[in-house]
Formats: structure tokens, C-alpha cells, sequence
């Protein structure tokens, strides 16, 4: 009795759910139906589902084709709105005094501004208000910005503390021009890293003025920059903040045909290199520390040899760089094109070298003795 009032509980169940899919009216019982009749209506029912299940895809795609329609529409109405609030900003600027500077008057000003304003430490600074530099003149306006970018020497010039991503927009914004490769002096020597050296490295060739300061921890690296071949480089200033010695003639592998302005702070210079004979400005400015290394002093002879194939040398300042003995007999440095020449170190060694040395009268002279 049980099991035939389970029955006919399911069997009432199942004639319902039919009858409100609508599929069938009445629903004889499993008795008075063949097999083939119960196939056949299943295929029917299987059949009508997959219509449904196709009926309710397309609506779902037509809903969403409908709803990427509404989306497209605004969107474009939002992008002409803020074209058009965009244009009557930038004729209300046209309007300002400001607007009536030529572009070349406006690149002078951004000029002035990328040194006054240079990049800090940008990759290290939290601070959001601290992170501005020069390069917001790109931001005030649409003028401003085109002036900016049009001008490709304001991105030849770039400082080491911009960051990795600063500098390759440089690069890229700069186009074919050489470059000028400027780290911070204000900034820490640990902010060179192997990083930068690869930086430098790869762009050597193409930098017109490169201005570093090496860690002792990069000294090694460093050194190897400095053996590469500078086609473009006119300008070098590299400073070690502790004495590094060299071997002669390594310096940018003697091809720097271009290099007329030198200065080097802590590392011994090559005086025997070829690069040396088309300088125009030689500044050698050792530490202290140089002084322990007694060793490695270039000898009297050596220096005034070097100075006699530089007659166009126009300034020439030597700090701590001469050494005690004289070796140099009459030998004699020639400088008909001196204009400045400061000389700093022991009153011996300054006496001695000033004695070989043959420059105008009206040259500006600088001596400063330490004991």
C-alpha cells in the first residue's frame, strides 16, 4: 500500500510539471503507454527544451548587444563633452596675457626651468607633492605641452635621479639628439647603481656630456665604462669619493675625438693618452687620500711632457695632483692660450711646477698652499 500511494504522488508530481510547461493536457499512466510512445515523447520534450535553452541565448545576446549600445552611446557623448569642455578651456587660456609668448620665448623659459627645477629622488620619494619637477609645465596646458615636446633638447638632458621610467620617456622624447647624462650631485653616492652603469653603458655613444659620481662599491664597473669608446662626448666630469688608481692610456679606449672638457675628482688621470691633446678645460682634483699613495704619483716630467702637446688648454686647475721631486730639468710646458690656472697643494711641489710652465701675463692665477 506504501509503495503504490508512492507512485502515485510522483506520478501526479510529473503530470503537473507538464501541464504547466504547457506540453501535455493529460497524462496517461505509465501502464496504458508503449516504449516506443515514451521515446518518442521524450525526443518531444527534449527537443522543446533545447528551443528554450536557445530562445533564452539569443535574448541573453540581445540584451547584451543592447547594453554595449547604451554603454557606446555615452561613452561617446561623455568623450564629446570632454572634448568641448577641453576646447573652451583652451580658448579661455588663448585669452590669458601668458598665451601671448612665442614658442621660442616659452622654450627659453622651460630651459631655465630644467635646471633650476631638476628631478629629485623620484623613485624613493613617498611624498606625492615632492615628486614634481620641471616637467609640469606639461600638465598646465595643451600649448605648454605641445611647446614642450616639440622642443627635444629639454629631454637630451637627463639626471640620474628621474628613476628607470623617467628616463627612457627622455629618451624616447629626446628623438636622435645627444645626450647629457647628469647625475644629482646633492644626491648619495649609493644612488648609482649597477642599474645606471648599464644605463650609461648602453647610451654612451650617443652622450654629448656625461657628469657621474662612482660609489666604491661600482668602481670596478665604472672603470669599464670609461674604456669605451665616446664618439660623441665633449664634456666629462667624474668624480670618485675615494682615490682609484688607473693605467695610462684606458680612458674611453683613446677614442674621444670630441672631448674638449675634463674634470676628474679622485681617480689618477692617464696623462699619456691621446685624449688629453684637444682639451680645452683639464681639471684634476684629488682627495686627500691621494696623498697616501705615494706610489702611484705621476712624475713632474710626465705632466709638463703631457702639457707641452696641449696648446690650446684655456683652463687648467690641479688640485693635490704634484708630486715632491723634480725630474724635469729644463723641460718646459708652453700654454700660449691659458686664461685660468689654479693650482693647489704643497708650497714645494706648486713652486716647482709653476717653474716649468711658460703662459701669458694677463692669465687669472689661483694658488692655494696646504701644509
Amino acid at each position: 500500500m506504501q509503495r503504490g500511494a508512492c507512485d502515485d504522488f510522483w506520478r501526479d508530481v510529473s503530470s503537473t510539471r507538464l501541464s504547466q510547461l504547457g506540453e501535455v493536457a493529460e497524462y496517461p499512466a505509465a501502464s496504458a503507454l508503449s516504449r516506443s510512445s515514451i521515446r518518442n515523447k521524450e525526443e518531444h520534450l527534449q527537443s522543446s527544451l533545447a528551443a528554450l535553452r536557445d530562445q533564452r541565448r539569443g535574448e541573453v545576446e540581445a540584451i547584451i548587444l543592447a547594453k554595449k549600445a547604451v554603454e557606446d552611446h555615452y561613452s561617446e557623448t561623455e568623450h564629446a563633452l570632454i572634448a568641448a569642455i577641453a576646447l573652451l578651456r583652451t580658448q579661455s587660456n588663448e585669452l590669458a596675457p601668458v598665451s601671448r609668448l612665442p614658442p621660442e620665448i616659452l622654450s627659453l623659459v622651460f630651459a631655465s626651468l630644467s635646471y633650476t627645477q631638476p628631478p629629485r629622488q623620484l623613485h624613493r620619494c613617498k611624498d606625492p607633492t615632492q615628486k614634481s619637477f620641471w616637467v609640469v609645465v606639461t600638465h598646465v596646458c595643451r600649448r605648454w605641452r605641445q611647446v614642450a615636446l616639440e622642443q627635444r633638447c629639454l629631454w637630451a638632458r637627463i639626471q640620474i635621479p628621474m628613476g628607470k621610467a623617467w628616463a627612457r620617456a627622455f629618451l624616447e622624447r629626446a628623438g636622435s639628439l645627444p645626450l647629457s647624462i647628469v647625475q644629482d650631485q646633492a644626491s648619495h653616492y649609493g644612488l648609482l647603481e649597477n642599474r645606471v652603469l648599464q644605463f650609461v653603458t648602453k647610451n654612451l655613444p650617443r652622450v654629448k656630456d656625461l657628469q657621474i659620481c662612482i660609489p666604491r662599491a661600482h668602481m670596478f664597473q665604472a672603470e669599464q665604462v670609461l674604456q669605451i669608446p665616446a664618439p660623441m662626448l665633449e664634456s666629462l666630469d667624474v668624480k670618485f669619493p675615494h682615490y682609484v688608481p688607473a693605467d695610462d692610456g684606458i680612458l674611453f679606449g683613446v677614442h674621444a675625438p670630441r672631448l674638449r672638457h675634463l674634470r676628474i675628482v679622485g681617480w689618477r688621470f692617464p696623462w699619456t693618452s691621446p685624449i688629453l691633446q684637444d682639451l680645452v678645460t683639464l681639471d684634476l682634483h684629488y682627495t686627500s687620500s691621494y696623498l697616501c699613495h705615494s706610489t702611484d704619483l705621476v712624475p713632474l716630467a710626465t705632466i709638463i711632457s703631457a702639457l707641452k702637446n696641449v696648446p690650446q688648454l684655456e683652463q687648467l686647475a690641479v688640485h693635490l695632483a704634484l708630486p715632491e721631486r723634480d725630474a724635469t730639468a729644463n723641460l718646459l710646458a708652453e700654454l700660449p692660450s691659458l686664461t685660468s690656472l689654479r693650482v693647489t697643494g704643497m708650497m714645494g711641489n706648486t713652486l716647482l711646477f709653476l717653474r716649468h710652465l711658460i703662459f701669458p701675463p694677463n692669465v687669472e692665477v689661483s694658488l692655494e698652499v696646504e701644509n
